[in-house]
């Protein structure tokens, strides 16, 4: 029998000056002895997690043949512009999160800053943007910016385990492939 025992620690506690990192130490034990111990580090970088997916964003559309610029600074609710057939879309890259259970994809719908050291959050409008673009598993997914009435966005890769049949919104629909 193996059982995994998973503790996880912030990494300030352990080195003050990287509190973007959480450590995940890991202990199995076999017949009720520990063998072995394990860290593994996960990023918690969000500015690094959003430019790695932009990039990834960029990289697919330009290999589908779409030219894409990019607005010079950070004050543009848009993070790329697309010129797919001679029309200029306005699009924000979001990263995207896996389940736990591995069934969907959520795509987070909203920006999100510190204003007079408070948490600010905001959504996107169709006269800011046109699409919400995410890249997860080789696959890039774009989400018309009139399809969101909230703040994240559901995308379905198995059935729901509920027996649900309506109101599905697959990802397959949303590869930008079907989309554009």
């Amino acid at each position: 029998m193996v059982t995994i025992i998973s503790n996880p620690i912030k990494c300030n506690t352990l080195v003050p000056w990287c509190s973007w990192l959480t450590y995940q130490s890991v202990t199995l034990k076999i017949r009720g002895f520990e063998s072995h111990r394990y860290r593994i580090m996960e990023d918690k970088d969000t500015k690094k997690k959003g430019n790695i997916t932009e990039l990834e964003v960029m990289n697919y559309v330009t290999k589908l043949g779409y030219q894409v610029s990019i607005p010079f600074g950070d004050r543009a609710r848009y993070d790329q512009i697309w010129d797919v057939n001679g029309k200029l879309l306005k699009i924000q890259v979001k990263s995207s999160s896996l389940s736990k259970d591995g069934t969907y994809l959520e795509i987070s719908c909203k920006s999100t800053n510190r204003v007079n050291g408070k948490i600010a959050t905001k959504t996107y409008t169709p006269d800011e943007i046109d699409y919400i673009a995410s890249f997860h598993n080789g696959k890039c997914y774009v989400i018309p910016i009139t399809e969101i009435a909230g703040k994240s966005k559901i995308l379905r890769i198995e059935p729901p385990k509920n027996g649900q049949i309506t109101n599905i919104n697959w990802a397959k629909e949303y590869e930008v492939e079907n989309m554009l």
